[in-house]
């Protein structure tokens, strides 16, 4: 019998890429909230990946990104 998953639950863990997507979105003045949506994460995922806490080194490729553009990537 498989194990039904919790509907309440954010099912999905972040990836390296993702929060470096959320940096940018972050930078973009997004809401945390509709960031936490889009990803389908806990906000407190949100706040770890801007904190540093989650995924070390995003931050540094999201401002490459942002240096080599000219603006963040949507």
């Amino acid at each position: 019998m498989s194990k039904v998953p919790d509907p309440r639950r954010p099912s999905h863990r972040l990836t390296f890429d993702e929060a470096v997507q959320v940096h940018l979105a972050l930078w973009r003045g997004e809401y945390k909230n509709r960031i936490a949506a889009r990803f389908d994460i806990n906000v407190w995922r949100v706040y770890d990946v801007r904190d540093g806490k989650l995924h070390l080194g995003s931050e540094d490729v999201a401002r490459e990104i942002w240096a080599r553009t000219g603006q963040p990537a949507a």
